[in-house]
């Protein structure tokens, strides 16, 4: 049964987590559950603004492809700016739930653990991370223990590059990005607000419902 309720100013929430977390599953799950959610999907307005600000970034980009950054890193840095502008603007025209599965906070992490090249890159990557910060309400990040989400991981259908992978390896994997995620959440003048779920023994719509309770709360507090 879908719940319903009455819409109220737009939440945005983001929801993170490594690799057999049940990301998109609980965000499919939610979607299904509860008609206050909507997914967020990028639309021409993101193409637009991943112009824009690749126009707006040249000299930058030039200067950090000459040093040797990735033209992928880049690319990412570009469309973490462009996400966090059209889901400004979502928040500010819509309401109910806007769930982002994966979003800027996520990429950022990502970025995080592949190394910052220097003092300027750190000073792009801190100044998303604030705005970021001030678009996003709450992030729900699902974790669970190094061994379930190797099981998990080795069950899926899809595949990953850390399937079947050493037992040091995999480790290093999960704990490198858990402390990727603590960074981009936990500053030293801000915090972003955020409720960690451990998943290892809870069931995806379990998962959904705690999170839907939480929401729900937020939303009474207005």
């Amino acid at each position: 049964m879908r719940i319903k309720t009455r819409y109220m100013a737009c939440r945005i929430i983001e929801i993170m987590g490594c690799a057999a977390t049940g990301k998109s599953s609980v965000t499919r799950c939610l979607l299904e559950q509860d008609e206050r959610f909507r997914v967020y999907v990028p639309t021409i307005g993101y193409r637009v603004q991943c112009r824009k600000y690749t126009l707006f970034r040249f000299p930058q980009i030039l200067f950090f492809c000459l040093i040797g950054v990735r033209r992928h890193y880049l690319k990412t840095l570009i469309r973490i700016e462009a996400a966090l502008e059209t889901i400004s603007s979502e928040k500010k025209k819509a309401n109910g739930v806007l769930l982002v599965d994966q979003g800027p906070l996520s990429s950022l992490a990502y970025l995080y653990s592949k190394g910052v090249a220097n003092q300027v890159m750190l000073k792009w990557l801190k100044s998303l991370n604030k705005k970021a910060a001030n678009v996003i309400d709450k992030v729900f990040w699902l974790d669970a223990s190094n061994s379930v989400l190797v099981d998990r991981l080795n069950k899926r259908r899809d595949g990953h590059k850390m399937e079947n992978m050493p037992e040091v390896t995999t480790n290093q994997f999960y704990d490198t990005y858990r402390l990727c995620y603590n960074k981009v959440l936990k500053k030293d003048d801000y915090e972003i607000s955020h409720f960690c779920i451990n998943t290892s023994k809870l069931s995806i719509w379990e998962t959904s419902r705690i999170i839907q309770k939480k929401v729900t709360i937020s939303f009474e507090k207005d």
